[in-house]
């Protein structure tokens, strides 16, 4: 991985459960993503594990790994980059927990939350933004990711209990010395709320981005991003044929050929575009070549 100058580092702390924070901070590392960003995201929720959803590869070691053994685990082994449904510009990794109940109980110790201090850090040279999925504040995991980050954002569904929880989240900052830049309300309207986002265009929580550019969610999803960045944030998707056969033959897109091997990429531009997935580069090379030279990420 590349090594940045430190990058900012923002919490997304969920006033409840089922705040819809996780889904968020994804929905938010996309966005920036397509502004050409790469964009780590870093699990502190590690009792729902909802992050690991978004990866389809073995997620071993987890984050709960690096906290509870850091010297038997590197950073950069525990991270996985997230496929996106729409092609980007940068990239989305994250760094997510799945582990045993035991395991678990070792990531929670004040040792293991000094760690996941450390992790974010790193994550931080290695990124150009981190963002941190956070529960609520009741473990020592979640006070360490606040502690660290340099932006802490409430996210709260739109419900008489999700303010009410919005307000004890602020008040348990306070106490541990942070404060909430701004609060993100989801499914709807808070009084108390800087921003609100719409339900989302799909069901499915695991596709990201879930909209196309120039929905309402994505618009309401663009102005917490430009809430964060405090600076305008453009991004930029390609979904079509033709724009995935320019960035491919630019080198722009997830993937890039050779001039000479133009025509067994656009097989795969055709097969994503069609039929929506994408082949792994090893299946080209195990099936189609036996040379992966054309293929560069």
């Amino acid at each position: 991985m590349t090594v940045h100058d430190t990058a900012p580092i923002t919490a997304f702390v969920g006033a409840t459960g089922g705040a819809g924070t996780t889904r968020t901070t994804v929905e938010i590392a996309a966005l920036f993503a397509a502004a050409g960003e790469v964009v780590t995201v870093c699990d502190a929720a590690v009792a729902t594990q909802g992050l690991a959803g978004y990866v389809s590869d073995r997620i071993e070691p987890d984050v709960t790994s690096l906290c509870s053994a850091p010297d038997q685990n590197e950073f950069t082994d525990a991270v996985r980059q997230v496929a996106t449904t729409q092609t980007v510009e940068g990239q989305v990794n994250v760094v997510a927990a799945y582990s045993s109940f035991e395991q678990l109980a070792r990531a929670q110790t004040p040792e293991a939350a000094t760690e996941f201090e450390h992790l974010l850090t790193e994550a931080a040279h290695l990124s150009d933004r981190v963002l941190v999925d956070v529960p609520p504040l009741a473990t020592n995991l979640a006070i360490a990711a606040v502690n660290r980050a340099e932006q802490a954002l409430i996210v709260s569904p739109a419900t008489i209990q999700g303010s009410i929880a919005v307000e004890r989240t602020r008040e348990r900052m306070r106490d541990i010395g942070s404060r909430a830049d701004f609060v993100i309300s989801n499914f709807g309207t808070l009084e108390n709320a800087e921003y609100s986002l719409p339900e989302a265009t799909t069901a499915d929580t695991v596709e990201i981005p879930s909209s196309s550019q120039g929905s309402k969610y994505t618009d309401a999803i663009l102005s917490v991003a430009e809430g964060i960045a405090r600076e305008t944030v453009t991004p930029e998707f390609g979904t079509g044929f033709l724009d995935r056969l320019g960035r491919l033959f630019s080198g722009r897109g997830t993937w890039h050929c050779s001039p000479t091997e133009k025509d067994t990429c656009i097989i795969s531009v055709v097969i994503h575009t069609i039929f929506g997935f994408s082949l792994r580069r090893d299946f080209f090379v195990s099936i189609l070549l036996s040379d992966r030279s054309y293929l560069t990420r």
